[in-house]
């Protein structure tokens, strides 16, 4: 049992979504492997890395998508060859899981903002190196701010992926998704991997943000490169493989 924290933004209120000390008790983290990525990612993050891991909202933050993301991918990362076997449920052509990359953004910051993948998988498919890239969601919506800078145009400009036109991409709905996908069209135009997927995970029940992100899908040349990913989903696939494995030791 945890005390209330103070609340995100009211200091002086407490609410039941927070707690105190989770830096020291690790409570919002639901496994060991978790709770090893958390401090792997840490200790090897620069103050200068681009991407960001707010300590506060990791460790104590119940409702936020940061710890979500570590919960969910944390065993992923400590387990490179179960990760490659739930990531080719959704991509089967990779053949490796190199490694894991939490808040990964590409130092060269070529969108000239604060967007990265909030988990990113660098990968093999044959002889090609390759990065799969989330936005991840829980109970936060899709930022409705917009977002425009001469990077996102220049990048645009280069880009073969995208079937809308740049003024449907940049409105408050859309804009999330769309950095997400500048930053994979950057590493692709400067040669940083020779393919780079993007996607969504997000609850299943989420209708508002499925419903985006599937209007997002068929605004791309190839809507089969932005996958949708739900908690369901994800769960329902490791089930799957522990069934397999128990039949297979009968």
């Amino acid at each position: 049992m945890e005390k209330p924290g103070p609340h995100p933004r009211e200091k002086d209120e407490n609410v039941c979504n927070t707690i105190l000390g989770g830096q020291t008790s690790k409570k919002n983290f639901l496994t060991e492997n978790t709770m090893k990525a958390v401090e792997q990612t840490l200790s090897s993050r620069k103050p200068s890395d681009p991407g960001m891991v707010d300590k506060d909202r990791l460790y104590n933050n119940l409702l936020s998508s940061q710890p979500l993301c570590f919960n969910f991918f944390g065993e992923l990362m400590m387990d490179t060859e179960f990760g490659l076997k739930i990531l080719q449920n959704w991509w089967p052509d990779i053949t490796l899981l190199r490694k894991v990359i939490f808040e990964y953004a590409p130092d060269e910051r070529y969108t000239n903002d604060n967007s990265a993948f909030d988990v990113a998988f660098e990968v093999e498919a044959g002889d090609r190196i390759g990065l799969i890239g989330l936005e991840c969601k829980y109970t936060d919506s899709f930022s409705a701010s917009k977002y425009a800078k001469q990077e996102y145009k220049e990048i645009f400009s280069k880009a073969t992926s995208f079937r809308a036109s740049y003024k449907e991409f940049i409105t408050s709905r859309y804009n999330q998704l769309f950095r997400n996908q500048q930053l994979a069209e950057a590493l692709l135009q400067n040669n940083k991997y020779k393919f780079v997927h993007t996607g969504l995970f997000c609850y299943h029940h989420d209708l508002q943000a499925l419903h985006i992100a599937e209007e997002f899908k068929n605004m791309l040349v190839d809507p089969s490169a932005f996958k949708v990913i739900t908690y369901s989903d994800f769960i329902g696939c490791i089930q799957r493989m522990n069934l397999v494995l128990t039949l297979c030791s009968i």
